[in-house]
C-alpha cells in the first residue's frame, strides 16, 4: 500500500489516471485508457507494455483496474490496482494497493508506485491541469466556448478562457483561478479571504471579479459553474 498527501481536488487526481494525456505527463510514454467497468487500460511504460482492464470506475473517490505485462511473471491483467481519494485538507488523500502481484514482482512494483505518483501529486497540483479539469467540466455544452489555450501563457487576455454566449465568466490568469460573480458574492468571498478583486491594466477594481487565493478550498467547477449562471443570465 501506498499513500500520499496531493494538493488538489480529488476530481482532478480522479481524471490524472483516466485521461491518456494526463496519464502520460506521471506516469509512462503512450496510454489508451477507455474509463468505464469493462473498459481497456493499457500503458507502456520504459518499453513495459502494461495491459489490463477497468473493473470499477467511481468519480471521483475510487478505481479499480487489472494490471499485468507481457514477458513477466505477471500476465497482462494478472494484478489489481485499487485507487481510493478522500478529500482532506482542501485536497486530496491517495491511497493505491496493488494486489494479487507475484513475490519476484513486488519490490520493483513498490520501487515504481514511490516513483510515479509523487509526479502524479506534481502534475495534480498544478493550476493548469485543474483548469483545464474544469474546462471538461463543461465539455459538450453547446452554449460554452473552450479556450483557445488552456495552458496559454503570457498571451493576450481572455485566450484561455471558458465563455458563455461568448462572455467570458471563468479564466487561469497567473496560476489563479479567475470568476465573474455578483458584486455581492464577490465581497463575501473576499472577505472570508479566498481571494480579492481583479484590478484591470489601467488600475480599475473590478467588483464582479474574483481572483481566487491560491490557499482556498473552494472547488473551482463549482464556482466556474455559478459564475456561468451569472454570466448567462446578463446576456
Amino acid at each position: 500500500m501506498v499513500s500520499l498527501h496531493i494538493d488538489a481536488p480529488p476530481d482532478v487526481v480522479f481524471d490524472c489516471f483516466c485521461d491518456p494525456a494526463a496519464l502520460d505527463t506521471w506516469m509512462g510514454d503512450r496510454a489508451e485508457l477507455d474509463p468505464r467497468p469493462g473498459g481497456s487500460f493499457a500503458v507502456d511504460i520504459d518499453e513495459m507494455a502494461v495491459r489490463g482492464e477497468f473493473t470499477v470506475v467511481e468519480r471521483p473517490t475510487r478505481l479499480v483496474f487489472s494490471w499485468g505485462c507481457a514477458g513477466t511473471d505477471g500476465t497482462p491483467g494478472a494484478s489489481t490496482v485499487e485507487v481510493t481519494l478522500t478529500e482532506d485538507r482542501g485536497g486530496t488523500e491517495l491511497t493505491l494497493v496493488h494486489r494479487d502481484l507475484p513475490l519476484s514482482e513486488i519490490s520493483t512494483h513498490t520501487t515504481g508506485w514511490n516513483r510515479f505518483l509523487p509526479r502524479l501529486a506534481a502534475v495534480a497540483s498544478d493550476p493548469t491541469t485543474r483548469f483545464g479539469a474544469l474546462v471538461d467540466a463543461f465539455a459538450g455544452n453547446p452554449d460554452i466556448t473552450p479556450p483557445e489555450d488552456v495552458f496559454a501563457r503570457g498571451r493576450k487576455f481572455g485566450s484561455n478562457a471558458l465563455k458563455v454566449n461568448n462572455k467570458i465568466f471563468a479564466m487561469l490568469r497567473q496560476d489563479r483561478l479567475v470568476v465573474k460573480l455578483p458584486g455581492e458574492r464577490v465581497e463575501a468571498l473576499v472577505g472570508t479571504g479566498h481571494g480579492e478583486r481583479m484590478v484591470s491594466g489601467g488600475g480599475r477594481v473590478m467588483s464582479e471579479w474574483l481572483v481566487l487565493d491560491k490557499a482556498s478550498g473552494e472547488d473551482w467547477t463549482a464556482l466556474a459553474r455559478e459564475a456561468c449562471e451569472f454570466v448567462a443570465r446578463e446576456a
